[in-house]
C-alpha cells in the first residue's frame, strides 16, 4: 500500500507576546496576532511479504517533509526571547519559529598575529587575543555585540518519519516501531557549562585540549576566570545536530 499526501496548514490567531509602554502597567502583553504556516509532503508505504491464514508479516514506513514559516506577527516583525542562561530564540517573519539566535564563530585564534589581524573587541572594549573565540563581525565595526547576532540554527527538522514491522499470528501481534528525524538542531546547555573554563567547577575532559600556548590549533578557547572576554557567549559552538 502506497500513499502520498500534501499538506498546507495555516494557523491563525496564534498567541504571541507583544510590547507596549510600561506606563500602562506592564511592558509586555499577549495577543492573537500570530500566523504560522506548515507545509510539506508525506509518503507512506506498507507491504506484506508473507500473508497466510494464520500468519502475516507487514513492514513499512513513512517520511514527511516540513517547512514551518512565520507569516505574520501583527504590527511587529520579530520576537526575541531570552532564556535563563542568556541563550536566545527568535521568532521572525519569514523564518522558522523559535530559531536559535546568537553569534556565529570562525574557530579559535591560534596566534597573537591572527587575533591582531582580526582586531576585534567585545562590548566592554576588551580586545580578543590568542586563545579566544573568533566571532563573526557581521557589520564589520570591529565590536562584537548584539548587532552581530544572527540565526544560528533551528529545532525544526527538514524531514522526519518512522519505520515499522508487525508480526501477526492468529489473535496475537508483535510490533516494532523506529522513528527518525533529520536536519533539526539542539542547544547543548550542559556542554556550555562543562566547557566554560571560567571557574573551579568540574569540567568536561574536552578542556584538556583547551588553548594554552602560542600557535596551538584547537576548538576549545583558553581558560579564563569569570570569562570577561565572553568566549562562552551563546553561539553556534553550543548548537549541535539533533538528527536521530
Amino acid at each position: 500500500q502506497l500513499a502520498v499526501g500534501y499538506y498546507n496548514v495555516r494557523a491563525k490567531d496564534v498567541l504571541i507576546t507583544g510590547v507596549r509602554s510600561s506606563v500602562l502597567g506592564t511592558s509586555t502583553y499577549y495577543n492573537n496576532d500570530g500566523e504560522i504556516s506548515a507545509r510539506g509532503v508525506e509518503v507512506s508505504l506498507a507491504v506484506s511479504p508473507i500473508s497466510t491464514k494464520d500468519f502475516r508479516w507487514t513492514i513499512g514506513g513513512n517520511i514527511t517533509t516540513l517547512k514551518n514559516e512565520v507569516e505574520s506577527l501583527g504590527s511587529i516583525s520579530e520576537i526575541l526571547t531570552t532564556l535563563s542562561d542568556d541563550a536566545q530564540v527568535i521568532t521572525r517573519v519569514g523564518n522558522n519559529p523559535y530559531a536559535f539566535y546568537g553569534y556565529k564563530t570562525k574557530g579559535v585564534f591560534a596566534t597573537t598575529a591572527e587575533a591582531e589581524a582580526a582586531n576585534l573587541t567585545n562590548r566592554s572594549g576588551l580586545k580578543y587575543a590568542a586563545g579566544d573565540v573568533h566571532y563573526v563581525d557581521v557589520n564589520n565595526d570591529g565590536i562584537i555585540n548584539d548587532n552581530d547576532k544572527q540565526v544560528i540554527g533551528s529545532a525544526t527538522p527538514d524531514f522526519y518519519g518512522s519505520l515499522f514491522t508487525r508480526f501477526e499470528y492468529r489473535r496475537f501481534a508483535l510490533d516494532f516501531t523506529f522513528t527518525y528525524s533529520r536536519g533539526n538542531d539542539i542547544y547543548n546547555a550542559v556542554r556550555r557549562v562543562t566547557e566554560s573554563g571560567s571557574d573551579f567547577s568540574n569540567q568536561s575532559t574536552s578542556l584538556a585540549r583547551r588553548w594554552s600556548m602560542e600557535g596551538q590549533v584547537t576548538d576549545i578557547p583558553r581558560a579564563s576566570w569569570a570569562d570577561e572576554i565572553g568566549n562562552n557567549a551563546f553561539s553556534d559552538r553550543w548548537i549541535e545536530d539533533g538528527s536521530y
